[in-house]
């Protein structure tokens, strides 16, 4: 009788499909999780600079001046704050009421992104003292549907502001 070593074709063919199986299931897992932890460092971030706001509007009695949209980097100049927290985000702005940043999840799709957005401002602003937000761009978004969703905890999202975006609280 001949003593076979080693594994049959079929055997392997069962072992790289499990472990395919396998990665299907996780990878998306994962690039959400990964997402969502490239969004709390930007929350971590965004929370600095609106208590940095705060803290100059306390002294001045005036916020830092913005035109527009202006780069969060040109905060510099009026408030001590470090912006490492943003380095994974695409692009950080703020204007009168808000910080913002954004996050392209695509490199051809300007549509495929969120937004981290946080109020700071004490004047009228429909987000007053809702804390943070997580939106999209139009409800066909689904990675970042799926890192809002999970940075807020619920199953759907709602319209939070005008058009057609989506978004949630994100819970403290």
């Amino acid at each position: 009788m001949k003593n076979k070593s080693g594994f049959t074709l079929i055997e392997l063919l069962v072992v790289v499909l499990i472990i395919g199986i396998l990665a299907n299931i996780a990878l998306p897992k994962y690039r959400i999780f990964k997402e969502k932890t490239r969004a709390t460092s930007a929350i971590q971030a965004l929370h600095m600079i609106t208590d940095s706001m705060e803290r100059y509007y306390l002294i001045h009695n005036e916020f830092p001046p913005s035109t527009g949209y202006s780069n969060c980097k040109d905060l510099s100049q009026y408030l001590d704050i470090d912006f490492n927290g943003i380095k994974y985000f695409d692009q950080c702005f703020y204007d009168n009421y808000t910080v913002h940043a954004d996050r392209w999840l695509s490199k051809v799709s300007t549509t495929n992104r969120y937004h981290i957005v946080k109020n700071y401002s004490y004047k009228d602003s429909p987000w007053r003292n809702k804390g943070f937000i997580c939106w999209i761009y139009g409800p066909d978004n689904t990675l970042a549907a799926d890192v809002c969703r999970n940075l807020c905890g619920v199953k759907d999202l709602f319209r939070v502001t005008w058009g057609s975006e989506l978004g949630c609280y994100i819970k403290p």
